[in-house]
């Protein structure tokens, strides 16, 4: 059964320290430890958006093609070089919903444990035509995946 985290204050959100270790598994560790779950796709997403706190464009992802490239070989467990290609060829080409499906993901993933008003500030997020980031401060941020 999955647990819900809510807030005890109404104006607040309480925010977690958020881990990703060496295997790529992603932990708000200030809530116990809980562990969110994504398939590689949306995790990927979720690691180059975490990289960048001023936010990327959809429009201009073609951009990070090779870096998006990196982290799916890191988190995936695919060794199809057509399919992995194809893969983030749909997430770059901002005509392809594939993008906005991986941020909906993201979303649900954080929405399983969090209130909406703490799950915020994990998920992709920003005005359309605008650049895209994740809300949570820097400092609660540890990637031991590079």
């Amino acid at each position: 059964m999955e647990q819900n985290i809510q807030n005890k204050c109404t104006d607040v959100a309480i925010l977690s320290q958020l881990l990703i270790d060496k295997n790529c598994k992603i932990f708000l560790s200030d809530f116990g430890n809980i562990e969110i779950k994504m398939h590689a796709l949306p995790k990927t997403v979720f690691i180059l958006f975490l990289r960048y706190p001023d936010g990327i464009r959809f429009k201009e992802l073609y951009l990070y093609k090779k870096e998006l490239l990196e982290i799916y070989n890191v988190v995936s467990n695919k060794s199809d070089k057509n399919e992995i290609e194809r893969a983030i060829n749909d997430l770059v080409d901002y005509k392809n919903p594939s993008m906005n499906q991986k941020c909906a993901r993201i979303r649900e993933a954080f929405r399983n444990y969090l209130d909406e008003d703490t799950a915020k500030f994990y998920f992709v997020s920003g005005y359309n035509g605008g650049p895209k980031n994740i809300k949570l401060p820097r400092h609660l941020i540890t990637m031991h995946f590079k």
